[in-house]
């Protein structure tokens, strides 16, 4: 597929952000995907330094329509038992540009407690509200942070252990599949890809039809 240019990107990228937002003006997107041992690597602050020190990683860029407080949670869920086949998850945000190690906006290892935007659609795949740490059932990343209309943000996805981590028990690992859910006051437009600076020129489309 043709890339656009930066410009021509922005543009479409503003002009769906204010459909999106006449059609649904307090939106929550849902996305998925893996994390696995063909994934680029990199490292971000607050993940493990062990081993290797770095982490495999998926990497979506977001714009919002409105100003304001946004959830971000990211589950893994744990069918296999002992061993666990989950993502020991971990996340984070940067603004304007993907600038590892960072530090990033804002990130999250493990949350214990209940989602709020999760399980959504994911329900009938065995998901559920309740979020496990890095073990268990379905180990979890949750945080609130505040986005601003007219910024560019990438969304980090990757786990907390380094690439050569075998989990034993039922802990989390450096691999595996996530759900996500993001729910705020404005709508999340879906984003072109675009340049930006950094050692790691890599991102997906965050595609949120």
């Amino acid at each position: 597929m043709k890339r656009l240019s930066l410009s021509v990107c922005l543009i479409l990228s503003l002009a769906a952000t204010i459909v999106q937002a006449a059609k649904d003006p307090s939106a929550t997107a849902f996305f998925d995907g893996s994390i696995t041992t063909t994934d680029l690597i990199s490292h971000v602050t607050g993940q493990s330094t062990a081993g290797t020190g770095m982490q495999y990683y998926d990497l979506y860029s977001l714009t919002v329509s409105a100003t304001g407080s946004y959830v971000f949670e990211l589950s893994s869920l744990n069918t296999t038992g002992t061993p666990s086949n989950a993502l020991d998850t971990w996340m984070a945000v940067f603004a304007n540009v993907f600038n590892p190690p960072g530090p990033p906006q804002t990130s999250n290892d493990d949350f214990t407690g209940t989602l709020t935007v999760l399980p959504g659609p994911y329900a009938p795949q065995g998901y559920t509200s309740t979020a496990t740490g890095f073990t268990g059932a379905q180990p979890s990343s949750r945080f609130t942070t505040t986005l601003t209309l007219g910024t560019t943000y990438f969304l980090y996805v990757s786990s907390f252990r380094e690439t050569t981590y075998v989990g034993t028990g039922t802990n989390g690992q450096a691999t595996g599949q996530y759900v996500s859910g993001i729910s705020g006051p404005g709508s999340i437009a879906e984003p072109c890809f675009a340049p930006y600076s950094g050692p790691n020129n890599f991102q997906k489309k965050l595609d949120l039809s």
